[in-house]
């Protein structure tokens, strides 16, 4: 006996050895996956964070003006890398210094006899000044600041230049000359001079460069009716003319030979000056302070053949009755800077429509500003003899919740539209930030995916698993879930290359196949119990679903035959341009109807073997016991299997939801990638996933672009953890209701 007990304790104590094991390493695999899921969830909030950190300006430094001598300051700015700032002298000189301290770097005398008369800043992104003489005379100079290393130092120089041949651009000065205007973007040059019985004199060099000579412009002449006491050129295409009663005129300086095709309005209510008046990047934006402490944004709009000004926003100075005395818009950005008389600064974004920081600086009565081509440090000569330095902490200004998820009124735009467009080749471009298009595309591919996926799949499982054979169910039902093995980008493949360019060939064919395929399978049901019983039961029980099978190909086969006559005959033979016509429908290639098929593939098999699987698990003792005390096996199904397999069922849906909401490579390879916020079945849309598929790989590592790319991937998780969960609650409960049965 006691040998016979020794290998059985032998193996008792193998197998607890080998459980404990096992359960330790499913806890720790548990462990590992919550915790692997968790970290996901820490990276992101450590991405997306920066997005919603609040802005600051700060005090760095006051230091006395650099170069006294050399005159008032006509201008201020620093370079890019905040290390050399200058500022232009009313005795003719430009005064090179550290931001930090104001130590003094270099002090450079002026191209030409004098100090200019007025400073301009044809290229504000780049250091390159218009200096404007008495005359009307312009001499151009360039600022260059090269890094160089010598001896395992790096040493930031100085390198004024002369462009375009160092020679003066006189062209258009003369008797009545009241100002100038000068814009550069490379290769084009424009002046614009205004005179005293409102001529408008267009130079122009389209080709340019800064090594190129400024003679022989392209020359055109209009006159304004305006009384205008101030020129803005905005940009390469826009010239606006203001009143002092507040009246605007817009020319566009592109067409300067063709008949007016401007714009003309009022930027003031009251007829009131404005008391400042500064255009945002793009060149079609003017920023407008008005006497009551408001900044209003005006903006051009396309009406027609025309245009008119628009006012979308309006912006509060910080403070009880703020009197605003300066604005500075930056470079880049659609963001702006603005000093009320009580010295405060504050700091704000157009296009996010919020204030993003202020700061009581004390800088009182006149004062020369200059902002950063980065926007990140502000410089300001108080006139009183010293220098201010502050730092602007502003990373990510474009972002707010209206912006991400509202409606914005943006330029060029006729009216406030949800807009999700990133980037663009030029830094004048507006971003558009509006997740509002990209859930609305994720939510429809999804719903289309569904309504494909979902009547077949919870369908063919009830079938198979309650009234097929089991021989047949062998055959059928791993056919079916061996689907969910082929990869999503061969799908997509498919769908983008083969099955786009067929349904646009053969529109009215698929969308009869949709309709009349489920109803020649009903109408054949119904004619089968209608039919004499010996012929029903030569049949086996359930293998009835072989009938379909030659039915099924004689409609497919009927459909395609009879479409193209009944298209040519009833739609004249363009369906597509007759949904367009009487409908207003539009037609893309790729759009929702192959997305939803598509996909619909991919997530069928998922939701067909958790369904099937449950209804078939269900105790056949329930089964039994219903059909024994009289119910049809249609009764048993409804009133005893589904309700005891209803929780898996839902986990079926909700996990073929989570799987059609994070799909990329179909979505991505069958449909047109547009954000389009319109729930036709012909038009295409850009889901969260996709998106970030897309323009990730393209985005600025901690740009805003790159970490709202993030934002979309957290509210993908977001989203699917509370379907996960609300799933999980509304399954147990049911499983608690129908458990005892």
């Amino acid at each position: 006996m006691t040998a016979e007990r020794d290998p059985a304790a032998r193996r008792d104590r193998r197998r607890a050895l080998l459980d404990r094991a096992a359960t330790r390493l499913v806890g720790v695999s548990g462990l590992g996956v919550i915790a692997a899921v968790g970290g996901i969830l820490l990276f992101l909030l450590w991405v997306v964070t920066p997005l919603f950190a609040s802005a600051r300006i700060e005090t760095v430094a006051s230091f006395p003006v650099p170069a006294p001598e050399a005159g008032p300051t006509l201008r201020l700015s620093v370079e890019d890398s905040n290390e050399i700032a200058w500022r232009v002298t009313g005795d003719g000189h430009i005064a090179f210094f550290d931001p930090r301290d104001g130590t003094l770097l270099a002090l450079e005398d002026l191209p030409g006899d004098g100090a200019p008369a007025r400073v301009h800043r044809p290229d504000p992104q780049h250091a390159l000044l218009a200096l404007e003489d008495d005359a009307g005379a312009l001499r151009f100079l360039e600022l260059a600041f090269p890094v160089s290393f010598a001896g395992g130092e790096r040493t930031r120089g100085i390198r004024p230049g002369r462009p375009f041949g160092g020679e003066p651009f006189e062209a258009g000065t003369g008797p009545g000359l009241l100002e100038t205007a000068v814009h550069y973007e490379a290769p084009a040059l424009t002046v614009v001079r205004r005179y005293a019985d409102g001529t408008l004199r267009f130079l122009s060099l389209p080709d340019a460069e800064r090594g190129a000579s400024l003679s022989a412009p392209t020359v055109a002449e209009r006159r304004s009716t305006l009384e205008a006491d101030r020129m803005i050129l905005a940009g390469p295409q826009w010239l606006f003319l203001l009143a002092a009663d507040g009246r605007v005129e817009a020319w566009n300086v592109q067409f300067p030979d063709a008949p007016f095709l401007g714009a003309r309005g009022r930027l003031t209510d009251d007829g009131t000056p404005p008391r400042a008046v500064e255009p945002l990047p793009g060149g079609r934006s003017l920023l407008v302070a008005d006497g009551t402490g408001r900044v209003v944004q005006w903006f051009l709009q396309r009406e027609g053949a025309a245009w008119r000004f628009a006012s979308p926003r309006r912006f509060d100075a910080p403070g009880a009755a703020p009197a605003i005395t300066d604005l500075l818009p930056e470079t880049r950005r659609r963001g702006f800077l603005l000093r009320t008389a009580d010295g405060t600064l504050a700091l704000y974004h157009s296009t996010a429509d919020r204030l993003l920081a202020r700061l009581d600086a004390g800088l009182q009565g006149p004062a020369t500003l200059g902002l950063s081509p980065r926007a990140d440090l502000l410089l300001a000569d108080d006139g009183a003899g010293r220098v201010h330095s502050f730092a602007v902490e502003n990373r990510h200004p474009e972002v707010s919740f209206a912006a991400l998820w509202r409606e914005v009124w943006y330029e060029d735009y006729p009216e406030a539209d949800h807009v999700w467009q990133s980037s663009a080749s030029s830094t004048d471009f507006e971003p558009k930030f509006g997740l509002t298009p990209l859930a609305f595309g994720t939510l429809k591919a999804a719903a289309y995916a569904l309504l494909f996926a979902v009547p077949l799949a919870i369908l063919g499982a009830i079938y198979t698993a309650f009234f097929m054979a089991p021989g047949m169910r062998a055959w059928v039902k791993p056919g079916i879930e061996i689907m969910a093995a082929l990869p999503t980008v061969v799908l997509g493949f498919l769908g983008g290359l083969w099955l786009a360019p067929l349904v646009e060939a053969r529109l009215l064919t698929v969308l009869a196949l949709l309709v009349l395929l489920p109803l020649g399978v009903l109408a054949l049901s119904a004619l089968w119990f209608r039919a004499p019983g010996t012929l029903r039961a030569r049949v086996p029980e359930g293998w009835h679903a072989l009938l379909l099978v030659p039915v099924i190909v004689l409609l497919v086969a009927a459909i395609a035959a009879v479409a193209p006559q009944l298209e040519a005959a009833v739609f004249d033979g363009d369906l597509r341009g007759w949904l367009r016509v009487h409908w207003g429908l539009g037609y893309d290639q790729r759009n929702a109807l192959v997305v939803g098929m598509m996909m619909g593939i991919a997530v069928l098999p998922v939701i067909f073997a958790i369904t099937e699987d449950a209804i078939h698990d269900v105790p056949r003792r329930l089964v039994n016991g219903s059909l024994a005390l009289g119910a049809t096996p249609w009764q048993t199904l409804v009133h005893v299997v589904l309700p005891a397999a209803s929780p898996a069922v839902f986990s079926a849906l909700v996990i073929g939801l989570g799987r059609a909401v994070g799909e990329t490579m179909i979505v991505l390879m069958a449909t047109g990638n547009t954000p389009l916020m319109d729930w036709s079945a012909f038009e295409g849309m850009r889901t969260f996933a996709a998106n970030i598929a897309v323009e990730l790989p393209e985005s600025e590592v901690g740009s805003t672009h790159y970490r709202i790319l993030f934002l979309t991937a957290l509210v993908l998780f977001a989203v699917t953890f509370v379907l996960n969960t609300g799933a999980e609650i509304v399954r147990q409960g049911l499983r608690r209701r129908y458990g005892e049965l």
